[in-house]
């Protein structure tokens, strides 16, 4: 059998060394990516808006260390931490938003669905589904 180009077993464990190096990791990066901007964006829809500061503080990094990938997302104001996850029975424990105008908000935004935990109770609800959409987009 005449030899062809690109058949050998040389050429095919270079193309399957591409494929793992080089491939793989881009698709694992990108629908990270992907992954990070939809939680992200749906999360938004739970955060505080009163000026926006907390809601414009959010930053997501997909980073590769290795064999290791991690997508780190959050909000990063000053008060991010003490809305999200307050101290048990503490003065932001079981806070709520107040409408416009309300005795000692005046002015500002108002987002009537925000809540404690924003993170968590996305991950409860929309987790499985952004599972999946990553293991599909990998796999694609």
């Amino acid at each position: 059998m005449p030899f062809k180009s690109g058949k050998s077993f040389n050429d095919v464990n270079k193309k399957i060394e591409n494929f793992t190096d080089n491939v793989i990791p881009k698709r694992v990066m990108g629908e990270l990516y992907d992954l990070a901007t939809t939680f992200g964006n749906y999360t938004d829809f739970l955060v505080p808006i009163d000026t926006k500061s907390l809601i414009n503080s959010r930053n997501q990094t997909i980073t590769q260390t290795g064999d290791l990938f991690k997508a780190t997302i959050g909000y990063y104001s000053a008060y991010a931490g003490i809305l999200h996850s307050p101290k048990p029975g503490g003065k932001m424990d079981g806070w709520k938003p107040k409408p416009v105008p309300s005795p000692g908000k005046k002015t500002g935004g108002f987002n009537a669905d925000a809540k404690q935990d924003w993170f968590n109770v996305t991950w409860a609800q929309y987790g499985n589904q952004l599972l999946s959409e990553f293991a599909e987009g990998i796999t694609r």
